[in-house]
């Protein structure tokens, strides 16, 4: 037999450990309902982020479409994907249930076709410039040369230097009108 004070040892024990295990399968449950909330506030606030970003993007079409960049230099083609790609948008938007990786790839496909816009845009501009740069060296080197041969006797004394100089600019010229033919 088992001592009565043994007995009420034992006891005092085994109702402290069960104590223990109901407060510890107590908390760990609500800890696991605290984490799954915050989870998912979470996630709702980054959804209502990336919805914000998107109107923003679309918002955004108003002062692109509008600019003189895209409607005189942009192509046909990257404008067709751009308004594509805020029609896109536009669904998703619409939708309440958009998940975060739609509204994120609709933001995406908006930011990459405003960036083809832009690349077709500088691309153009550096060409201008380089045009304008080569005409501006043709008429330079055509005014050297007119020089050399109206004014023979002005220029004898940096005659040498001036037709290097002339022979290095139509070299340029010629390179860079290589250049201009591949953008």
């Amino acid at each position: 037999m088992i001592n009565p004070k043994t007995k009420r040892k034992i006891s005092k024990k085994l109702l402290l450990g069960l104590f223990s295990l109901s407060l510890g399968l107590l908390i760990s449950f609500e800890s696991t309902d605290v984490t799954a909330y915050a989870a998912e506030a979470s996630q709702n606030s980054l959804v209502a982020e990336q919805r914000k970003q998107l109107q923003y993007a679309v918002d955004d079409m108003v002062n692109v479409v509008n600019s003189n960049a895209y409607f005189n230099y942009a192509s046909q083609a990257a404008k067709s994907q751009y308004e594509k790609a805020i029609g896109n948008a536009t669904t998703v938007l619409a939708r309440s249930d958009a998940s975060f990786k739609e509204l994120q790839e609709a933001t995406i496909r908006i930011n990459n076709s405003k960036k083809v816009i832009i690349n077709e845009i500088k691309t153009i501009v550096q060409k201008q410039k380089l045009q304008k740069a080569i005409e501006q060296n043709q008429f330079q080197v055509a005014a050297a040369k007119n020089l050399m041969a109206n004014y023979p006797k002005t220029v004898e004394k940096v005659r040498p230097q001036l037709e290097a100089i002339v022979q290095k600019s139509e070299k340029l010229v010629a390179h860079a009108q290589q250049i201009l033919s591949r953008l």
